[in-house]
């Protein structure tokens, strides 16, 4: 991996890190029940898909995959897009590895969590 490559990998991670910081452990229990899995599998290939697109260094695609109400901490959908445009300037290719861990149904929210 080149020296570019790595660096734009650490720089995502550190984007990602609001989201770890959000992730239960697993000896917690977790509130609600499990999802069905085709709920889980359809999450999944969303995620592939969005991943695919960050890949590809497409915004607006790896937007189009994030709500318009987004919001983690400080962290909304706006922010995010400074982040990608800053990240796709900077560095020539990207890569991201996500893995979805749980995925909980409570009433008709689904909650996914990951570390």
């Amino acid at each position: 991996m080149d020296r570019r490559a790595f660096i734009g990998t650490l720089a995502l991670g550190l984007l990602a890190g609001p989201f770890a910081a959000d992730a239960q452990l697993p000896s917690e229990v977790l509130p609600g029940a499990p999802a069905p899995r085709n709920l889980v599998l359809e999450l999944q290939q969303a995620l592939g898909l969005a991943t695919a697109r960050l890949h590809a260094m497409d915004e607006a695609g790896v937007l189009s995959y994030v709500s318009d109400r987004y919001r983690s901490s400080s962290l909304t959908k706006s922010a995010l897009r400074e982040q990608l445009r800053a990240l796709f300037t900077l560095y020539d290719a990207v890569q991201a590895k996500v893995q979805i861990d749980d995925v909980r149904t409570i009433g008709d929210d689904a909650w996914v969590y990951s570390t």
